[in-house]
């Protein structure tokens, strides 16, 4: 199940959409702030640059659903700033993000 969520300002959800309308949106933290774009590349710069190389070239907020387990049921979706492009060192494409609260990296690659 996908859900796109649409924030206007700091009051919220303004709006959603998504294959099951019915389903509640849970709040997943209200304390906290989003980790701005700028953090996001010193946090790669420090975890990931020393391992990869890697030219992005788009990035945007997204909200990555996470499967816990086997059964599907038991999923969260977290907002995660999400960066794809390029590995310079082996030319695979690839897809990185990162935790818009938390920082955590998660990749994916082809």
């Amino acid at each position: 199940d996908v859900k796109h969520a649409y924030v206007v300002d700091d009051a919220g959800v303004t709006a959603f959409a998504g294959y099951n309308e019915a389903e509640k949106l849970v709040p997943l933290v209200t304390d906290r702030k989003i980790i701005g774009i700028r953090q996001v590349a010193e946090i790669l710069g420090e975890k990931l640059a020393p391992h990869v190389t890697i030219h992005a070239t788009s990035a945007e907020l997204v909200y990555l659903p996470v499967v816990f387990g086997d059964n599907y049921e038991e999923r969260m979706i977290f907002p995660c700033w999400q960066l794809t492009g390029e590995s310079k060192t082996g030319g695979r494409h690839f897809a990185v993000y990162v935790d818009a609260f938390t920082g955590e990296i998660y990749y994916y690659t082809e």
